[in-house]
């Protein structure tokens, strides 16, 4: 059927990095601002060809394992797969970096911690730095982002339940957004809110890619509660 051929892996797989292709630039200079240390820190920060391409590996494997996830689960559950699309992306991409850095040969460190001394939680030769700075802001999020971003899931869990998938959609976004707080716009991790513009970039991604999985899903669930046999 139409919808069938919308939800086939290759088609979100595609999507996807198509739109990975399109934050790009957004990922790009989250890195570049997160190298530089904390506010007013004399640090050069990475040069921005560096940083894309940095980016530019980072966001195509997430894209790749997000649109692989959650195109799998949009065939049942579409608002699930936006959120799933959304929570397993960010992470891997920031698991990606130190990987990325080390295959092209960039001396990179980002986000940097200042606790008697200032050094670095990214790094280009510790591959396991990115995935360990992800894990470890949940020291942060657990007083208060992670308990919020939990009742937001939760509501959009209900609303789900109520047929109101937009509103759903909605809070789990609110959701990711709550959860990630301490990787999406720190105080004093960069000169700018690094994060926000990646993040904002994904969440408005991930919307436009779900989009078209929910009319067909809609006419199949019409279909067959009228009876109405679709022919391939």
């Amino acid at each position: 059927m139409a919808r069938d051929r919308v939800t086939w892996r290759p088609g979100p797989i595609a999507s996807a990095v198509f739109l990975a292709l399109v934050s790009t630039p957004f990922a790009a200079l989250s890195i570049q601002a997160v190298s530089t240390g904390a506010v007013n820190s004399p640090r050069e920060p990475v040069e921005y060809l560096d940083a894309a391409g940095m980016a530019l590996v980072a966001v195509l494997v997430a894209g790749v394992v997000a649109g692989a996830l959650g195109g799998a689960i949009s065939r049942h559950w579409p608002v699930a797969a936006l959120v799933v699309a959304v929570f397993v992306a960010w992470p891997v991409a920031i698991a990606m970096l130190p990987f990325t850095a080390a295959l092209l040969g960039i001396e990179y460190g980002g986000v940097w911690i200042c606790i008697d001394g200032c050094f670095p939680w990214i790094r280009d030769d510790s591959l396991t730095s990115g995935i360990g700075a992800y894990l470890s802001s949940f020291f942060l999020e657990a007083f208060g982002p992670v308990e919020v971003g939990a009742l937001l899931l939760l509501a959009g869990f209900g609303f789900s339940r109520y047929r109101l998938p937009v509103v759903a959609s909605g809070f789990g976004l609110a959701g990711f957004v709550a959860v990630n707080w301490w990787t999406i716009a720190p105080a004093g991790f960069g000169s700018w809110p690094y994060g926000v513009a990646a993040a904002a970039t994904l969440v408005v991604g991930a919307s436009v890619w779900i989009l078209p999985m929910w009319p067909w899903r809609r006419s199949a669930s019409g279909d067959r509660a009228t009876g109405t046999v679709v022919v391939p």
